[in-house]
C-alpha cells in the first residue's frame, strides 16, 4: 500500500461578514502575509486596521481627531 501524504486544506474562507463578499481577498492576503511586497503588506495593514478604529489606529491612518 503507498503512502499518501496528507496536505493542509483551507476550510474556510472569507472576510467580515459570512458571505465573505465584502472581504476583497483579505482572508487569503493574511494567509501569505509574509510573502507579499512591502506595499501591500502596508495596504493590508490599513485595511484592516479600519475595521478597528482605535487611537493606534488613527496613528496608522494619521486621522486626525
Amino acid at each position: 500500500m503507498n503512502s499518501i501524504r496528507r496536505l493542509p486544506v483551507i476550510c474556510g474562507y472569507g472576510g467580515i461578514n459570512s458571505a465573505g463578499r465584502s472581504s476583497s481577498d483579505l482572508a487569503y492576503k493574511r494567509l501569505v502575509f509574509d510573502l507579499l511586497s512591502e506595499d501591500m503588506k502596508m495596504k493590508l495593514s490599513k485595511t484592516s486596521a479600519t475595521l478597528q478604529i482605535t487611537k493606534q489606529t488613527k496613528r496608522i491612518l494619521r486621522i486626525k481627531p
